[in-house]
């Protein structure tokens, strides 16, 4: 599904097999190169399916994050990203003792990016 990775700025996964020998390699490995807690998985409640993650990226300083998130289109407006986000920021600052996380939308300014851009406002988070 192009309308996923390529906002995030990465290809889409051509195989099942490329995306299993990222998540059990590659990821790991920048996680660990980065000093970055692991990636978190987005799903529905109840029925436990994985939809889409919420992670860390670009470590700036010791106390400064950058959360990343990508969402199925299929359930894309259904406010399971923020709710995911903001799970990940009461981890950060309860647990980490982190004082500042960054949020941003990337990619063009497409329709899809619309309601990204709209998550970012403090109205949407709060």
């Amino acid at each position: 599904m192009p309308e996923v990775p390529y906002p995030a700025g990465f290809q889409p996964v051509h195989t099942l097999e490329d995306e299993i020998y990222y998540l059990e390699h590659i990821l790991p490995e920048r996680n660990r190169k980065d000093n970055l807690l692991a990636d978190y998985g987005i799903v529905v409640k109840g029925i436990y399916t994985v939809i889409g993650s919420v992670d860390f990226n670009h470590r700036h300083d010791d106390d400064v994050l950058e959360i990343g998130y990508t969402l199925h289109p299929d359930y894309w407006g259904q406010g399971y990203v923020p709710e995911a986000v903001r799970a990940l920021i009461d981890l950060t600052f309860k647990e980490l003792g982190l004082h500042k996380i960054e949020l941003a939308c990337l990619g063009t300014m497409s329709k899809v990016n619309e309601s990204q851009r709209s998550l970012v406002s403090p109205m949407k988070l709060a």
